[in-house]
């Protein structure tokens, strides 16, 4: 039985949602299961999960039940197809839809923070969202290759992860959580943006500055100075 549903699966699915699947995973517990049958059909085991289970959208607990992890290939070298630069064209159309997300860990996160915490916060009511974390989200979403525009920046930031969202600066509750913002984007998440983005602080050079590497911060001061000869006669390394 399972050989006769991996047989048509990719089929099925290139039906309904309009491109093959390459690759299958499944879990098992190994206080139930051995997983005997998954290893006798050609499945590989890649070891155990950490012992999470999704209790939100971005928020995780720890059961202390780690699963077995086992994958199965549909057609041969899928991983290496999956791995290459550029995806075929059956699946290039899927990745083209996806969310720009941000990969950066929480530590790079954090220093790309403190570099913005130095801009004076021009607001007398703060709120979640400090202008420097503002400032972080805008250049964690030009690094991340992200859509502009205000909207964009909204939905980018409710797709970063709860420790991403504390390392650049968002204020947590009471309970310690680090909510997202308002999904979908409210008017009022979208004019925060509008409004702390658009301004003289974060703007595209600056963001650029920010996060480039240290040795670099020579072209950002003449990026940034007032003799506009200075800055078109010297280009970045």
């Amino acid at each position: 039985m399972l050989s006769r549903v991996l047989a048509r699966l990719s089929d099925d699915w290139q039906a309904r949602y309009a491109h093959p699947l390459l690759v299958v995973e499944t879990f098992v517990d190994p206080e139930l299961f051995q997983g005997t049958v998954y290893r006798a059909s050609g499945w590989t085991e890649l070891g155990q999960t950490e012992g999470y289970v999704r209790h939100a959208r971005d928020y995780y607990e720890n059961h202390g039940k780690p699963k077995r992890l086992f994958v199965r290939e549909l057609v041969p070298n899928a991983r290496r197809s999956l791995q290459a630069e550029q995806l075929k064209p059956a699946l290039a159309a899927v990745e083209a839809k996806v969310p720009v997300r941000s990969t950066l860990k929480a530590a790079a996160l954090a220093s790309l923070s403190a570099l913005f915490q130095t801009v004076p916060d021009y607001r007398r009511r703060l709120g979640r969202y400090p202008l420097f974390a503002l400032l972080s989200i805008a250049a964690t979403a030009y690094l991340a290759g992200a859509p502009r525009g205000q909207k964009a920046l909204a939905g980018f930031a409710r797709r970063l992860s709860s420790a991403q969202r504390r390392a650049l600066g968002v204020a947590s509750t009471r309970g310690g959580s680090v909510p997202r913002p308002a999904s979908p984007p409210s008017a009022g998440c979208s004019n925060t943006f509008r409004r702390n983005t658009s301004s003289r602080s974060c703007s595209p050079t600056k963001i650029r500055c920010a996060a480039r590497p240290q040795p670099r911060r020579s072209w950002c001061s003449l990026a940034r100075s007032p003799n506009p000869a200075a800055a078109k006669t010297w280009s970045p390394p």
